[in-house]
């Protein structure tokens, strides 16, 4: 059987330079995830489900990218 792991939870949070978003998935030790110029954090949503089970999984939503 095929189980479906949860969503990552949306989460922002408000900083100097203006509102960062990120999404977080998963418990343990932090892995995070950066994306790269005209992308955004979406572009890790399977290694998020994958890495989930063993790891805290951040992907940050750079400003003015996500």
């Amino acid at each position: 059987m095929n189980e479906k792991k949860p969503s990552p939870i949306q989460r922002s949070v408000q900083t100097a330079s203006g509102r960062i978003s990120y999404a977080e998935q998963g418990t343990g030790p932090v892995a995070l995830f950066v994306h790269g110029v005209l992308l955004n954090g979406y572009l890790w949503r399977h290694q998020l489900a994958d890495l989930s089970d063993m790891r805290r999984c951040i992907a940050v939503d750079l400003l003015a990218h996500g």
